[in-house]
């Protein structure tokens, strides 16, 4: 199958390339390729690359930066997804758009299923909604893929900041009123192949297994790195008082994997576990 994957630079769609390349012809893009808030520019690219499928990976992804330049977060994630949409029409490809738990305000307390009404909190979150938005009316064949608090070996990394932390000696203060599901991004990009090649139209959500707190995921990070004892102290949001609200409660639950192809996705311990040994984190 041929492939197109936007935002092949970051930190998931590294992962999804690598994760299709050994059986398909994957055409890997980022921003030095093309632009997917120019129209004309994103309908070329689609066009040469001739396309079945396309994996949307690309994203203005700086949540609280989205706060202050929301004209740039609707516009990429948005408009940036509509003009892709409306190019994957013009090839007959179908489209995989990734979102993200920020479509959901946190006021749950139990996992939320694809089904569930969003209620964005923020100006991220809102402007992943209306990519979805854009995917659901206008496209013609469409998968939807929402995840949570990624991680992996590419880009920016939560567990890489707290081990680096924890080499310098530094002291730890993460918030521990948030309850996520941490995903690892290669588990992730080996869900996304399966949905695009088994799992047909419609809303997924793919995320590990299990649920907990920042803290907590630091705290188990600290205890695989073997440094338990390393000092770590929890932090309220409200005195974090970062510029955009963070749904308190936005664990997936991923019952579309669930009652279909399966879900493979391993419990945020056992991913953890799988990426340190693959880094080669230590303290």
């Amino acid at each position: 199958m041929r492939i197109l994957v936007t935002g092949a630079e970051g930190l998931l769609g590294r992962e999804v390339v690598r994760a299709l390349e050994p059986d398909h012809e994957v055409t890997a893009t980022d921003l030095a390729d093309f632009d997917i808030t120019d129209s004309r520019a994103t309908e070329a690219a689609v066009l040469a690359a001739a396309p079945e499928s396309i994996v949307h990976c690309a994203a203005f992804a700086d949540v609280d930066g989205a706060e202050n330049d929301p004209d740039s977060a609707f516009r990429a994630n948005g408009f940036g997804t509509r003009n892709l949409v409306l190019s994957a029409r013009l090839c007959s490809a179908r489209l995989l758009y990734v979102s993200t738990d920020y479509v959901f305000d946190g006021k749950g307390k139990t996992p939320y299923l694809e089904s569930d009404p969003a209620s964005p909190l923020g100006v991220y979150g809102r402007s992943k909604w209306l990519g979805e938005h854009f995917v659901r009316e206008l496209g013609r064949d469409w998968s939807i893929v929402r995840t949570q608090a990624l991680y992996g070996t590419s880009g920016p990394s939560f567990v890489r900041a707290i081990a680096n932390r924890v080499r310098e000696g530094l002291p730890l203060t993460v918030v521990n009123d948030q309850t996520v599901c941490p995903t690892r991004a290669a588990d992730l990009a080996v869900a996304i192949r399966s949905i695009l090649l088994e799992g047909g139209p419609g809303t997924w959500h793919a995320s590990s297994g299990g649920e907990c707190t920042w803290f907590d995921f630091t705290a188990a990070i600290l205890e695989q790195l073997g440094c338990p004892k390393h000092p770590l102290a929890p932090l309220s949001s409200a005195k974090l008082a970062r510029p955009a609200p963070r749904p308190a409660y936005s664990v997936l639950r991923n019952l579309h994997l669930e009652m279909t192809i399966g879900d493979t996705l391993p419990h945020w311990k056992d991913a953890l576990a799988a990426h340190l040994a693959a880094e080669g984190s230590g303290p």
